[in-house]
């Protein structure tokens, strides 16, 4: 499988960081505070492919991040998520989202 980090994809309205241990890569996006912000992959296919995407996260406040939506394009809702408090911002956890991608 392919990994991407998420700092180096293509990032609107988000910050970048690397203050907090236990990330992988450069460091970690943070500030998605806007309807505006968003982490994208540009990616082909050919035919219909499935898609397992793991999202690493940590979020040490004492409540949910509710607003995680996953789009295929720009007009395909794949899911609406939950990132569940992880205890700290140093303790990260995972997301599996599976689905499939139509080629074209």
């Amino acid at each position: 499988p392919t990994r991407y980090e998420a700092e180096s994809l293509n990032l609107a309205n988000v910050s970048v960081a690397s203050t907090n241990s236990g990330y992988s890569g450069s460091g970690y996006v943070t500030n998605m505070t806007s309807e505006w912000s968003k982490i994208s992959l540009e990616r082909g296919y050919n035919g219909t492919t499935p898609v397992k995407l793991d999202i690493r996260y940590a979020n040490g406040s004492a409540s949910s991040i509710t607003n995680v939506t996953i789009w295929v394009g720009s007009n395909d809702r794949i899911q609406d998520s939950v990132l569940p408090p992880t205890g700290s911002w140093n303790t990260w956890s995972t997301l599996t989202i599976t689905f499939n991608i139509q080629g074209g």
